[in-house]
């Protein structure tokens, strides 16, 4: 298991991490299948990295050294630090930090971990959820705004995100015209367009990209949200008025 992999022979490795990647502290978080580490000092440089994302050929081990500071002064580099400081403000508690990456949903449960000298640092363990999962009782969520890639999801437009969601509830074309006041007609033009911007025209393939987005997760608010931050909408808004 990536849990085994940490490199202990490394002198700059803090105790704390090594005590961190214990099959209980993995389990306690609920991370299941394939994953990866992150451990960031408690100033936001990673100290140990394992893994890689999905979709990505680069090991994560590349980003050590770096850190939150090193992000550039925008909305999303903000909102991670912020995030960041929340974690490390709330120590004793799962926190759940849900991303999209190239287009998949990823959860990173983070939690504070100290050593026996009280050195502490940030455990963060990063995975793909099943489009089953529940999110656990008790933990704090923090759903970025700004995600790191939207994917295959950036320039849809509103309705036709709303198809992808509905389609990942697993709605039927009567059912998504009732919820979004439409026709029947007009929700099929919106998911003929849908699949062609995504070049998809069947629609279990359409449901599967709404699912592993976790668009099903979204209420209609947060769905309208994602669409304007991160999909092109706030730029459309801006020409629009």
């Amino acid at each position: 298991m990536l849990a085994r992999r940490i490199e202990n022979a490394h002198d700059n490795i803090p105790g704390w991490c090594r005590r961190a990647l214990t099959l209980d502290v993995i389990e306690r978080l609920g991370a299941h299948g394939c994953f990866w580490l992150v451990f960031f000092g408690p100033d936001g440089v990673v100290v140990h990295a394992s893994g890689s994302m999905p979709g990505s050929n680069r090991s994560l081990s590349e980003i050590v050294g770096t850190g939150l500071g090193d992000l550039p002064s925008t909305p999303a580099g903000d909102e991670r630090r912020e995030v960041f400081r929340a974690i490390l403000s709330t120590p004793g508690r799962d926190v759940l930090v849900i991303d999209v990456w190239h287009g998949l949903e990823v959860w990173w449960f983070c939690g504070v971990e100290c050593d026996g000298d009280e050195k502490c640092g940030v455990l963060t363990i990063g995975f793909r959820p099943s489009v089953e999962q529940p999110i656990p009782d008790e933990t704090i969520v923090h759903r970025l705004r700004y995600v790191s890639d939207p994917g295959p999801l950036r320039g849809l437009s509103l309705g036709e995100l709303e198809v992808l969601r509905l389609l990942a509830l697993g709605l039927s074309r009567e059912q998504m015209a009732h919820e979004v006041h439409r026709t029947v007609k007009a929700v099929e033009r919106r998911r003929t367009m849908l699949g062609k911007k995504l070049n998809l025209e069947n629609s279990h393939m359409l449901t599967l990209v709404g699912l592993r987005a976790g668009l099903h997760r979204l209420s209609d608010q947060e769905l309208e949200d994602f669409w304007r931050v991160n999909c092109g909408g706030a730029q459309r808004d801006a020409s629009i008025g």
